[in-house]
C-alpha cells in the first residue's frame, strides 16, 4: 500500500481538499459552540478547569514531569474508557518503567477518574480541541512516541499531526 505523505499529488491534494473543508466545518461549528458553551460555563462553571488545558495551557510544573523515554499517550474519552485504560497503563508502566505515560481524556468526570485510577500515569492532562495550532502545541509539550487511543476517538487533526511527526498510532 502507498504512504499517502509520499504518494501522488492527486492522493495529496485530495486530503488537503478534505482537511481544509474539515477544518471550515470546525469554524462554523465554533461560531454556534462557543455562545452555547461560554453561556453554559458563565452560568453554571461547568468546563471552567478545562477550557484552558484543551487549548494546549499545560502547566509548567506538569510539563516538567513529562520525562522518559519512551513517551506513551494513552487516551480516554470519559469513565468507561478510563477503566479500561487503567489496566493498560499499569501493564505499560510494569513493561517500561522509565517510560514517560500521559493519560489524558476530554471530559471533567473522566479527568477526576483517572487522576483516582490511573496512578501509573506520570502526567494526566485533558485531550486537545482538535485545532490545529492547539494540536501542535500540545504535540510539542508531550512529544509521543506512541499515541495509544481506547476505544475509537479519533480526531483527524490530531491523527494527520501525529503522522506528520511519525507518532506511531496503536488502538486499545
Amino acid at each position: 500500500m502507498e504512504d499517502v505523505n509520499t504518494g501522488s499529488s492527486s492522493k495529496r491534494g485530495y486530503l488537503l481538499f478534505w482537511s481544509g473543508l474539515y477544518n471550515a466545518l470546525l469554524l462554523v461549528a465554533a461560531v454556534f459552540a462557543v455562545p452555547f458553551y461560554g453561556a453554559r460555563m458563565l452560568l453554571t462553571g461547568k468546563y471552567r478547569r478545562s477550557l484552558g488545558p484543551k487549548f494546549g495551557r499545560l502547566s509548567p510544573e506538569m510539563a516538567s514531569r513529562m520525562i522518559g523515554r519512551p513517551r506513551i499517550w494513552v487516551h480516554a474519552v470519559s469513565v468507561g474508557e478510563v477503566t479500561a485504560a487503567a489496566p493498560i497503563v499499569a501493564t505499560l508502566r510494569s513493561r517500561f518503567p522509565a517510560a514517560c505515560i500521559v493519560m489524558s481524556t476530554s471530559t471533567e468526570t473522566g479527568q477526576e477518574m483517572a487522576r483516582k485510577l490511573v496512578d501509573a500515569a506520570t502526567a494526566h492532562i485533558y485531550y486537545p480541541l482538535d485545532i490545529p495550532c492547539v494540536v501542535r502545541k500540545v504535540l510539542d509539550l508531550v512529544r509521543p512516541d506512541v499515541f495509544v487511543p481506547v476505544e475509537t476517538e479519533l480526531w483527524p487533526n490530531f491523527i494527520r499531526i501525529c503522522r506528520e511527526r511519525g507518532t506511531r498510532i496503536v488502538m486499545a
